[in-house]
């Protein structure tokens, strides 16, 4: 458990931000995600985030599995903002997402497409579904493909 303020997060770079929270930049390794206490739902209303309700007994059980999955990195740590649970901790990736990659040549994209295929099976298996699977999700470097944003 890693226990933050809220002050804290203006020390950090921050290097993206989506519909359910933003991701700042701690270190070569290390990035927070910090879920927005509020988004907004399909019908246009403001909600609070689904992903600030997850319990903490979920977290331990999914921390335990990371350690046993293969082919993706999910989460370090999970994070207290403020007293209450408020993101995790997940491995920070210095690459390119694939729809910055158009121009790839195709021996490279079956590759990726397979690896991509393999990592989903591998979370599958550990009863972990992606639910965010977009391009701007999928991070390549170094000739390795991770899925992000679970």
């Amino acid at each position: 458990m890693i226990k933050i303020d809220q002050k804290e997060l203006t020390n950090y770079e921050e290097i993206g931000s989506g519909r359910y929270g933003t991701v700042y930049q701690i270190n070569d390794e290390t990035a927070y995600k910090i879920y927005h206490k509020f988004i907004i739902d399909k019908t246009g209303y403001e909600i609070l985030n689904p992903a600030l309700l997850m319990p903490t007994y979920k977290i331990k059980s999914l921390l335990k599995r990371n350690k046993k999955i293969q082919y993706s990195d999910l989460i370090k740590d999970y994070i207290i903002v403020d007293g209450h649970f408020g993101g995790v901790a997940i491995p920070y990736y210095d690459g390119s997402t694939l729809e910055q990659l158009k121009t790839i040549p195709y021996q490279v994209k079956r590759n990726i497409s397979t690896q991509l295929v393999r990592n989903h099976q591998e979370l599958k298996n550990h009863l972990i579904y992606p639910m965010d699977y977009h391009l701007g999700n999928i991070m390549y470097h170094n000739g390795e493909t991770k899925i992000l944003d679970l």
